[in-house]
């Protein structure tokens, strides 16, 4: 099971990449995160004050055949380990890459299901600077949700680096408001996935972001600032820290 796993996860990064340099529509983003209150001993993400400041890279495009999505998080703080002693370091790099396959498109179909916009095949590759490693495959939805710009669920079979193979289901979205040239911007996401010892693990980090809708300064529509809700929670955690975002998009 697990060979046909790598196979299959091999198989779709490959076909994603051969088309990655023709994406249709494309949106990157850098932000800057600050926030105090990190005493997430499960990731790693505790430091000695409980403050941490964050860097995130962040892309998604769309081809003719699906679509791509990766972020890359450089994460800052005087970092402790699990019993509270300073470990030295004082920079952590995490990032994810998503890719998904338009089943419909792949046979060159339309599909035509009420809600159900598209159905994908999804494989997904997180990485952390520490050695953690999971690799996922499953399948994906697009979803017309009344109110939401997008809104999408990936269930997915999860084999990561300490736990034995379980499941992960991600809803993600995104909804904005514009009011004159005030814009509103509700986005993010959840992790929902099994562990070994301590229940089922969820994480989360939606944002609500205050934006510009300016015909006069264009340049200000690409900023936004707001509040990000960094959310962890499973039987033996429960981590909640507001921080403070500045996102810029091009």
């Amino acid at each position: 099971m697990q060979i046909l796993i790598k196979v299959s996860l091999m198989l779709v990064l490959i076909l994603s990449t051969q088309t990655i340099f023709a994406e249709e529509f494309s949106s990157t983003n850098l932000q800057l995160l600050y926030g105090k209150g990190f005493d997430d001993r499960y990731y790693g993400f505790n430091t000695q004050n409980e403050k941490m400041s964050a860097i995130t890279l962040e892309h998604f495009g769309t081809w003719s055949l699906g679509d791509n999505f990766f972020f890359v998080d450089f994460l800052q703080g005087d970092f402790v380990d699990f019993d509270g002693n300073l470990t030295g370091q004082k920079n952590i790099i995490y990032g994810e890459w998503l890719t998904r396959l338009s089943l419909p498109r792949l046979i060159n179909q339309k599909w035509k299901m009420g809600f159900v916009q598209d159905i994908y095949l999804a494989a997904q590759m997180d990485r952390g600077g520490d050695g953690f490693r999971a690799n996922m495959i499953g399948a994906g939805l697009d979803l017309k949700i009344p109110g939401f710009d997008s809104f999408g669920l990936n269930f997915l079979y999860r084999k990561d680096r300490f736990n034995s193979p379980t499941y992960q289901i991600t809803p993600f979205w995104s909804a904005s408001m514009i009011y004159k040239s005030v814009a509103f911007y509700f986005e993010g996401y959840f992790d929902v996935n099994g562990t070994d010892f301590d229940g089922t693990d969820i994480n989360g980090q939606p944002q609500l972001l205050l934006g510009f809708n300016s015909e006069r300064m264009k340049l200000l529509n690409n900023c936004r600032m707001g509040i990000e809700w960094y959310f962890h929670r499973n039987d033996h955690i429960a981590v909640q820290v507001p921080q403070i975002v500045l996102k810029w998009i091009w």
